[in-house]
């Protein structure tokens, strides 16, 4: 990505007499016009992405994701698709922005976090930006206790197909909370856990710890996944028959009954205490993310499909490959190092949250 660029939406009604309504780019410069007198490159002219001339360093330049010329498949609009192999695409000449444009930043680097994910075909981006700027086109986080909305839009090379995500976002900052398991420090998912432990989707167990790897219950799990998700509970009829009636996990248990997100069976079937599957697990929050129809909807070929890349695609139950295959397309299951599921293994409660975080 050559640079992220500030812009902000202001109160002005659009009419005829009204044309600067609606969006508009923070002061200051970005762009440098890409034409013989300005374009930096030799001899003054402009420049090119294509295999007649190098990609210039100042340049927005194709990365190893890219479709390659030639091979514009993908591409749906007249002007790309007529590109063919030696021909050239005008370079959008960039520098640094200056300005109120160049308060926020945005990383694209691949990390644990962010960047490209093959599996999914997903990227993840990071923004970023001080919480008060100072500047009049800024919004500034000067109250951390509000929720804070924004949008993005990503524009390719050329300015000409871009994509833009429908609604807003929403911005809340998470309390400073001191997390204090002891048996984290260092677990593969201490991020994960102290992120839904500041959230107050977790408390963890009288002594302080927070077992990451036991088995979570199914009560464990569908606590996580309605706190998560802000999902009522439910407290006119009882979850399961198996359940004491003073039980914590009583408005959960029947709050999930009644989203339907465990209506299959009765008795040891929904019994809270019992310990949960992987596959079970996907069932669950697949439902709970309202998934459930269209993964039943797809194909059977396309199920297997969605999950041929673990050796062990076999021992999924049948109940619960479409769950399943919808989890793995949707990067919400990602599996273990050495390519398996394990599908009928109980979850971990670090798991749990881990994958509850992947919300797709």
């Amino acid at each position: 990505m050559g640079f992220v660029d500030d812009y902000y939406v202001d109160a002005t009604r659009p009419s005829t007499t009204t044309a600067s309504a609606g969006i508009k780019n923070d002061p200051g410069d970005a762009y440098a016009p890409n034409t013989e007198s300005t374009a930096v490159v030799e001899g003054g002219a402009p420049s090119y992405i294509g295999p007649a001339q190098p990609v210039e360093t100042d340049t927005v330049g194709f990365d190893a994701y890219a479709i390659p010329l030639g091979n514009n498949t993908l591409n749906t609009t007249e002007t790309l698709s007529a590109v063919g192999p030696g021909q050239e695409i005008a370079g959008v000449l960039v520098r640094t922005l200056t300005g109120d444009r160049g308060d926020i930043h945005a990383q694209v680097e691949s990390t644990s976090s962010v960047g490209y994910d093959a599996a999914t075909n997903t990227w993840t981006l990071e923004f970023s930006r001080n919480l008060a700027t100072g500047s009049p086109f800024d919004v500034q986080f000067d109250n951390l206790e509000d929720t804070y909305y924004f949008g993005v839009s990503v524009f390719d090379n050329a300015q000409i197909e871009h994509s833009f995500h429908k609604g807003a976002y929403a911005l809340e900052f998470m309390p400073d909370i001191e997390i204090a398991f002891s048996d984290i420090k260092g677990h593969w998912a201490e991020t994960e856990i102290k992120d839904f432990a500041a959230r107050g989707i977790i408390i963890g167990y009288p002594e302080g710890t927070f077992r990451p790897d036991t088995a979570v219950t199914r009560a464990e799990f569908l606590k996580m996944v309605m706190e998560s998700m802000g999902m009522p509970l439910e407290t006119t009829e009882p979850g399961s028959s198996l359940m004491q009636p003073d039980a914590w996990f009583k408005g959960y248990a029947a709050g999930a009954k009644k989203a339907g997100l465990t209506p299959d069976a009765s008795g040891t079937a929904n019994n809270p205490s019992a310990i949960v599957s992987r596959e079970e697990a996907a069932r669950i929050y697949i439902r709970a993310l309202g998934l459930d129809k269209g993964a039943f909807a797809c194909s059977k070929n396309a199920q297997k499909r969605n999950v041929e890349r673990f050796l062990d695609n076999a021992s999924i139950s049948g109940w619960a490959m479409p769950p399943a295959a919808e989890a793995s397309r949707r990067g919400i299951f990602k599996g273990y190092p050495n390519g398996t599921l394990k599908p009928q293994q109980y979850i971990t409660r670090a798991e749990s949250v881990v994958i509850i975080n992947r919300k797709p």
